[in-house]
């Protein structure tokens, strides 16, 4: 049982009462892999964590769409604590080596993480399958196994920064004059229109579709505020599906959503 003493940090403005636990490591070539909770659920039975890997250098991990040959992390809960858990993506970069261009990240990085309880108020036993790919030359598939009590460790006030850490780094919504704008599908070809602010480096943009495949996208014209993005569709996604993305200028990064376009035409038409 989680004591219930509260645990403040001095290097932290919020004042809620914090409690951590971990897995153990989980070390494989290049690397090793690391699961983290943080707190109780919420009133919607959401409990933060994190999915920390460490890469090794020289070593690279995927971002949430891995492109053609890669594994993205995946975390499946095997036992009754948890009945589901998502993973959320800091900024990634762009890659490019013979198997094409992809997504993902080139030192260690720490996914945010939340986890789904079936109750309010609470740190159950974590029990969950981690997946993910690492890569040097080729990609090596890491499978791991995570079983911990999620309400140990209140003390451990390294744990809860490590998850605060985690969502602080997230990209931040979209706003007006930084976002992407628009989505279009001329035959095969998906052209996207963003906003940006006036910078100094060009934009990056990395989009994904559930069931689809997108390749990634390449800068087209950058013009002021405004500029345009084409990928090749691979397979198309289903109806009203959405379009997620991550836009990224100057060290700056935001998320968010587009639906996919449904009325695709193709030139001439």
């Amino acid at each position: 049982m989680i004591p219930r003493t509260a645990i403040f940090f001095a290097c932290l403005i919020s004042a809620a009462p914090l409690y951590a636990a971990s897995s153990d490591v989980f070390t494989t070539q290049g690397g090793s892999v690391k699961l983290v909770t943080s707190g109780l659920s919420d009133a919607e039975g959401k409990l933060r964590g994190a999915l920390q890997i460490h890469l090794e250098p020289g070593w690279k991990t995927y971002w949430r769409d891995p492109g053609a040959t890669g594994i993205p992390p995946q975390i499946a809960p095997v036992g009754t604590g948890i009945q589901g858990a998502e993973i959320l993506y800091p900024a990634p970069q762009r890659f490019e080596d013979s198997y094409g261009d992809w997504a993902g990240y080139g030192k260690s990085v720490t996914f945010p993480v939340v986890f789904h309880t079936s109750a309010t108020n609470t740190a159950p036993l974590i029990e969950a399958e981690v997946m993910l790919g690492i890569c040097q030359t080729i990609c090596i598939p890491v499978q791991a196994s995570f079983t911990f009590d999620a309400s140990a460790g209140a003390e451990d006030q390294r744990d809860a920064f490590t998850v605060q850490s985690a969502f602080a780094a997230l990209p931040t919504e979209p706003r007006a004059d930084f976002r992407v704008d628009t989505a279009e599908v001329t035959d095969d070809d998906l052209l996207l229109t963003v906003q940006i602010p006036v910078g100094n480096t060009k934009p990056e943009l990395f989009v994904t579709a559930e069931d689809g495949q997108i390749t990634m996208p390449d800068l087209k014209e950058s013009n002021g505020g405004t500029a345009t993005f084409s990928a090749r569709v691979l397979k198309a996604p289903r109806p009203d599906t959405l379009l997620h993305y991550t836009l990224v200028q100057d060290g700056a990064a935001v998320a968010g959503t587009i639906p996919f376009p449904t009325n695709r035409h193709s030139i001439g038409d």
